[in-house]
C-alpha cells in the first residue's frame, strides 16, 4: 500500500501431478544410465538398478515404450526403456542433479480432468474462512475441462478462479475452460514438457486468440528471459519473445516459474523499457 501498487495472491492447487518422492539431500542423474522410476514405498530388484521413487501415479496404460519423461519443466529427460506393473525404467539423455517433490510428466500422458488432490480440497476448506476479496485468486493446474473449476467455485464462492492450461487441448475444450474460469495461465513449461515443440507455438496463438474472444485475463508463466540464467542478460529471442506477447496484449507475467526469477530487479527494468508500460 505504501508503494500503490495493487498485490494479487495466487494459491496455487497443483492436484494429482506426479511429483518426485523422497530423495534427502537429492541424487545426481547421470547421462546414459538406467533408473527405475516406481511408486513411492515399493521395494525393487535388482538394488544395483538406481530407484526414483514418485508420488501421484501417472496413468501408466497409455504410455509406452519409447516415451519420454521429462522432469522439472524439462530440465532432465529420460526416454522408457522396460514397463512392468507400476516400474518404468527409463534412461537418462541428460545429466541433472534432482531433488524431492520435483515434477513430471510422461509426454504424451494426460492427466485426468478431475484432478484436485487431497491437500487441494483441505486448502480449499481452510479458504472458506477468509474474507472474500479479489486481490486472492486461485489457481487450478492441467485443466482440460470447466468440471474442476466449478468443483472449486462450489467450495470457495467469492473467490475468483484461474484455470491453468498445461496440456494441447482442443478448441472446444479449450473455450469450455476459459468460459468457466475468471482467467487462463498458459504454463508453457509443462506445455513444452507434455507436447511436441512443434505443437507449442501455435497452442499459444490459439489461447492468445480465445482468451481475448472471450474477454479474459491471460497470464503467461514460463520460459522469460531465459538466457539471464547464462549471461545475466536476455538474448535476443527472449526479447522478441517478450515483445510479442506484450504486442498480444497478455495481461500479466509470471516470472517466479522463469529463470527470471533470479534476476527481478533486472526483469522489471527490462519489462518497464518497453513502450506502454
Amino acid at each position: 500500500h505504501s508503494l500503490q501498487m495493487d498485490i494479487e495472491i495466487l494459491i496455487d492447487l497443483p492436484g494429482e501431478k506426479p511429483i518426485i518422492g523422497s530423495l534427502g539431500s537429492g541424487m545426481q542423474v547421470q547421462q546414459n544410465l538406467v533408473y527405475t522410476l516406481c511408486s513411492d514405498g515399493k521395494e525393487l530388484l535388482p538394488q544395483e538398478i538406481p530407484t526414483i521413487n514418485f508420488l501421484n501415479r501417472p496413468d501408466l496404460e497409455n504410455i509406452k515404450i519409447g516415451d519420454v519423461v521429462s522432469v522439472a519443466d524439462g530440465e532432465l529427460e529420460m526416454i522408457i526403456e522396460e514397463l512392468s506393473g507400476d516400474h518404468i525404467r527409463c534412461r537418462a539423455l541428460n545429466s541433472f542433479f534432482l531433488r524431492t517433490n520435483r515434477s513430471f510428466i510422461i509426454r504424451g500422458n494426460k492427466l485426468p480432468a478431475q484432478a484436485l488432490s487431497r491437500q487441494d480440497l483441505l486448502l480449499l476448506q481452510e479458504m472458506q474462512h477468509l474474507p472474500e476479496q479479489s486481490s486472492v485468486k486461485i489457481l487450478v493446474s492441467f485443466v482440460t475441462e470447466a468440471v474442476p473449476l466449478q468443483h472449486v467455485r462450489a467450495n470457495c464462492p467469492g473467490f475468483p478462479v484461474l484455470a491453468k492450461v498445461e496440456n494441447v487441448i482442443s478448441t472446444d475444450c479449450l473455450d469450455e475452460v476459459i468460459s468457466a474460469s475468471d482467467g487462463i495461465m498458459l504454463g508453457r513449461g509443462d506445455l513444452s514438457a507434455a507436447s511436441r515443440m512443434a505443437d507449442i507455438f501455435i497452442f499459444q496463438q490459439l489461447v492468445i486468440e480465445r482468451s481475448k474472444t472471450l474477454n479474459k485475463q491471460l497470464i503467461v508463466a514460463t520460459g522469460l528471459f531465459g538466457e539471464l540464467k547464462n549471461s545475466g542478460k536476455p538474448s535476443i529471442s527472449d526479447i522478441m519473445d517478450f515483445g510479442y506477447l506484450r504486442s498480444a496484449q497478455v495481461n500479466a507475467f509470471l516470472i517466479a516459474e522463469s529463470n527470471a526469477a533470479q534476476y527481478p530487479f533486472e526483469t522489471l527494468h527490462l519489462i518497464r523499457n518497453f513502450d506502454g508500460l
